[in-house]
């Protein structure tokens, strides 16, 4: 284990990416402490603003990733290596931060925390909204179906080309 250059969480020596702030690490294995480094969960704001980020990304990823299919073409398209790591970063980062309540991969439905969705912003919700169906088109999935946790009301959906639907 090896502390992150860029959080100081505890990470695995051969990882690429950290599982925490989502950061491309650095070629040389050497790892270099912050000084101002602490053990602490990151604020709910700074997870936040995580998250809004990731979403831009994820955003330009789902672009790559699919669109509209070709006429009578019924293959799912499925995302790239680089894509199902930066879809599962973005979905670890909600896990922490305590949004997500429960997934069901074979049924490609996320129940998430209603309280947690409502105060998050518009691009954060579509930055997840399609990190869940890129880890659903992985799977072989071609939907998204986001849930209230509490209700089982729809709070998202993203259809087969990517297309978001926030409720």
């Amino acid at each position: 284990m090896k502390p992150c250059p860029f959080c100081a969480e505890s990470i695995q020596d051969a990882a690429i990416v950290c599982r925490y702030c989502a950061r491309d690490l650095p070629a040389s294995t050497t790892a270099q402490t912050p000084p101002q480094a602490t053990a602490q969960r990151a604020s709910p704001f700074a997870v936040i603003s995580t998250l809004i980020g990731c979403g831009l990304v994820v955003a330009v990823l789902a672009a790559w990733c699919g669109g509209p299919a070709a006429p009578g073409a019924s293959a799912v398209m499925r995302p790239s290596d680089e894509q199902v790591v930066r879809a599962r970063n973005i979905i670890q980062i909600a896990q922490n931060a305590n949004l997500i309540y429960r997934i069901e991969d074979t049924q490609n439905r996320a129940y998430l925390d209603p309280a947690v969705w409502q105060a998050t912003t518009i691009d954060v919700k579509r930055g997840l909204a399609t990190a869940f169906w890129i880890r659903f088109r992985d799977a072989g999935g071609r939907e998204a179906w986001l849930y209230d946790s509490h209700s089982g009301a729809l709070l998202a959906w993203v259809a087969d080309d990517g297309d978001v639907t926030i409720k």
